[in-house]
């Protein structure tokens, strides 16, 4: 749970009583105020959803005290949403006093606010209007001519999982579907690297596929969410793209070059593209918005152990294949990618008989470049942080290329190959251990300073993977550096996949969550595909401590950026 000064509204902790930003006595201000007073002052509430309910409140009301105050969030919101909301509250209150800033927002960008804008005029102006929403009986048509010609805003669903509680079917359904669609993503990508090798692939390659898979897989998130937020519903596109993902992975096993492979992590990757941001959205819908970061962590401690189980299981079928003597150093890699077709399409049927979808009504006057200019301004700066720091985000395949590069002088290549897949494992373990327990704790502390910290994690392993090429070591000395590098990724991209999804549904409302989460998606995406080419460049043509020495100081320009965010 997150508090705030009801003065200033910015984060203070749970327990304090005199604000340490604007100095106001925090318990004396609530104690003196009224309940509309303290209505008219959540309308300058951080959090989108709050100022959309309390407007729809003091219209419903019909509250002529806050119009100077809804006049004024119409005149300075940045938000949509929360300008149409303000609006259509002036107009239900009808007070004259609000017919200025009607007919300001009657020249808003958003289609949406200048049609609520016109009816608002119509009924303070005392002319009959008839609704842009065409009704659905004789018996709304009637109560819509005699009672209120405005389309109500449409409220929160989230509401409705209150009484459900955060750990409902939704939240469990999506939890093992995604441990399942890792298990199956995570054993090709552990024993990627070394097969690769096995063919004589250089490492720009894993590079060039990397870039391009997550390249593809950004610019579908993008159109996907915007999509679904147009269509009104996701679960269907959400089952295509886990069905894409499981079966992709099998292609790796006909491959004799690596050009084979980028298709089909692409194919993989496409459909990673259209479920992350629907799924993610769907989350968010499932639970009241105080519950989020319990949600997403428990998603991703879910996505993480399929994350912990799938490398596991490519180390146990290569060690059996190495036990009965294969000759062809290809061949246990080449199992482990047929293998993955068992949880790869058992994840499809888990999304499909467990996650009910919570249907909204299609938005069809939703346009796309209309909705990405009205995403909001503190959104959008959050978002050039994660972007940031995302092109020096490279691929964690990576991390095992690195593993196996500085263990196969000391071990050889199958053992090196195999260790550096278990410290793999190792890191999903902790990015496992810490995904709810990060999450929970951003509902308390808030989440801004805890992804800038997880960033921060991230800028000091990939200078720590730099160092580890630049200083020689004894073997052990450098595995036990290892160790602690890996666990120290797992820990950063736990607080980053949890802390990201969370704070773009705290930023944006949920008329664009699936939108919203394919914007992130997006940048994130562009972000890793300049990051895997440059570091994929850098290590071929100069040395691997100058990729991660690039990864580390773009990073570091992330973490800024995002600790100053406001």
């Amino acid at each position: 749970m997150i508090f705030y000064c009801p003065s200033c509204w910015r984060e203070v902790p749970e327990t304090v009583r005199v604000c340490p930003h604007c100095m106001v006595d925090v318990e004396r201000l609530t104690q003196e105020q009224d309940y509309v007073q303290k209505l008219i002052a959540a309308l300058d509430h951080p959090e989108p959803q709050t100022p959309i309910r309390v407007a729809w409140i003091l219209g419903f009301r019909k509250e002529t005290h806050a119009v100077a105050d809804l006049a004024r969030l119409v005149r300075e919101s940045d938000d949509p949403y929360i300008v149409e909301a303000a609006v259509e509250a002036l107009g239900r209150i009808g007070d004259p006093a609000g017919l200025a800033a009607v007919r300001f927002a009657s020249q808003h960008g958003g289609v949406r606010v200048r049609e609520r804008a016109k009816y608002a005029i119509d009924l303070i102006e005392g002319i009959p209007s008839v609704p842009h929403e065409e009704p659905t009986s004789k018996r709304e048509q009637s109560t819509n001519r005699t009672s209120d010609p405005l389309p109500p805003v449409r409220l929160d669903p989230t509401e409705s999982a209150r009484s459900e509680g955060w750990l409902n079917r939704n939240v469990v359904g999506m939890g093992v579907t995604s441990l399942l669609s890792d298990a199956c993503h995570e054993m090709a990508t552990a024993v990627l690297p070394s097969f690769l090798t096995s063919i004589g692939a250089p490492a720009a390659a894993l590079g060039v596929i990397e870039g391009v898979a997550d390249a593809t897989s950004s610019f579908v998130k993008l159109g996907a969410g915007w999509y679904s937020d147009r269509i009104g519903h996701r679960k269907g596109i959400c089952i295509l793209g886990y069905f894409l993902t499981g079966v992709s992975k099998a292609l790796f096993a006909f491959a004799i070059t690596w050009p084979l492979v980028l298709v089909g992590r692409v194919i993989g990757w496409f459909g990673r593209g259209i479920r992350g941001p629907l799924r993610d959205a769907m989350l968010a819908e499932s639970v009241p918005p105080e519950a989020r970061g319990k949600a997403f962590g428990f998603h991703r401690a879910g996505d993480t152990l399929g994350a912990i189980i799938g490398p596991l299981l490519a180390v146990g079928v290569i060690e059996m294949l190495q036990a009965r003597g294969v000759q062809d150093s290809s061949a246990p890699f080449r199992t482990v990618f047929l293998l993955t077709l068992i949880p790869g399409l058992a994840s499809v049927l888990t999304m499909a008989s467990l996650v009910r979808e919570r249907r909204r009504l299609p938005n069809h006057d939703l346009r796309f470049w209309a909705s990405l200019r009205e995403l909001p301004k503190r959104f959008r700066r959050f978002l050039l942080g994660v972007g940031l720091f995302g092109l020096g985000d490279y691929a964690h395949t990576f991390l095992i290329l690195a593993a196996t590069t500085l263990l196969t002088p000391a071990y050889g290549l199958v053992e090196a190959a195999q260790i550096a897949a278990l410290l793999y494992v190792w890191r999903n373990v902790l990015y496992a251990a810490a995904s709810y327990p990060v999450g929970a704790l951003s509902d308390r502390v808030g989440r801004r300073g805890l992804l800038a910290l997880g960033y921060l994690l991230g800028a000091v392993t990939a200078g720590g993977f730099g160092l580890a090429f630049l200083i020689p070591l004894p073997a052990l000395s450098k595995l036990a550096v290892l160790v602690c590098l890996f666990a120290t990724a797992g820990i950063y991209i736990a607080m980053e996949d949890t802390l990201e999804g969370t704070l773009t549904a705290d930023l944006t409302p949920r008329e664009t969550w699936g939108l919203s989460q394919g914007v992130l998606g997006t940048i994130n995406g562009v972000g890793d595909f300049v990051a895997s080419l440059v570091v994929g460049i850098l290590w071929s043509a100069v040395s691997p401590m100058a990729a991660f020495g690039y990864a580390a100081l773009l990073s570091l320009l992330g973490t800024a950026l995002i600790y100053r965010l406001r």
